[in-house]
């Protein structure tokens, strides 16, 4: 059996190494492991330009059987929120983290949010 000299290095100092690496690599893997379940669970509301429903999904939702078209044409508001916000145009009334965007509004032009 073949023998090695190995140079000595104290054993706290390779604890101290380990632990500030594991700790790193933890916090590392925790943040993209949070980002990614953040992704995962943000939903959008969309709104059909075509028929005016609204519907929350995580992506565009299919465009196959709308009521008022052929397909629906899917136009993203904003992110599903708690605070809730109504058009004073065309009425459709969805809860959003912040003021939905305005385009699409079934009226006519531009949707008219206000803050209930």
């Amino acid at each position: 059996m073949k023998r090695y000299n190995l140079p000595c290095i104290p054993s706290s100092s390779i604890l101290s190494h380990s632990k500030t690496s594991i700790k790193f690599i933890l916090s590392f893997f925790g943040m993209v492991a949070k980002n990614f379940e953040n992704k995962l669970m943000t939903q959008f509301w969309y709104q059909c330009t075509n028929c005016g429903i609204a519907v929350k999904n995580d992506s565009p939702p299919t465009a196959t059987r709308c009521l008022k078209g052929a397909t629906h044409n899917w136009h993203k508001l904003g992110v599903v929120g708690s605070t809730t916000f109504t058009c004073g145009k065309c009425e459709t009334t969805i809860k959003t983290e912040s003021i939905p965007d305005s385009d699409g509004c079934l009226s006519g032009g531009l949707h008219s949010w206000y803050k209930l």
